[in-house]
């Protein structure tokens, strides 16, 4: 059961994730701060910006006890990998039809 959701605004935005999510979202200063206290985290930034997330990334410790989700077009898991020190890896590909709830999204996995 899903206890909590910390997100971390990379821009900034005006828009409130608590609106859409409820009362279990808090968002996060930083995104160390939502990786610190997360059990998983779904990375959820456009492609361009990765390197900069996964910097941030890098310099944490625990990763091994962590999933990572990624849905960015292009990002392998190869790519995450050594930003997560080899924690599992979970890529997810949504295809354009679940726009308006008629798609499927492909799933691919690290073996660890």
């Amino acid at each position: 059961m899903i206890k909590e959701i910390s997100i971390e605004n990379l821009y900034k935005h005006p828009h409130n994730p608590r609106k859409d999510l409820g009362d279990l979202t808090e968002l996060a200063d930083s995104i160390k701060e939502a990786v610190m206290d997360a059990d998983c985290i779904l990375l959820s930034v456009k492609p361009q910006n990765y390197p900069e997330v996964l910097e941030e990334i890098r310099s944490l410790d625990s990763h091994e006890t962590k999933l990572y989700i990624s849905i960015a077009a292009g990002i392998t898991t190869e790519s995450i990998a050594p930003s997560v020190k080899n924690a599992p890896i979970v890529r997810v590909m949504p295809n354009t039809p679940m726009l308006i709830g008629q798609g499927v999204s492909a799933l691919c996995r690290t073996a660890n």
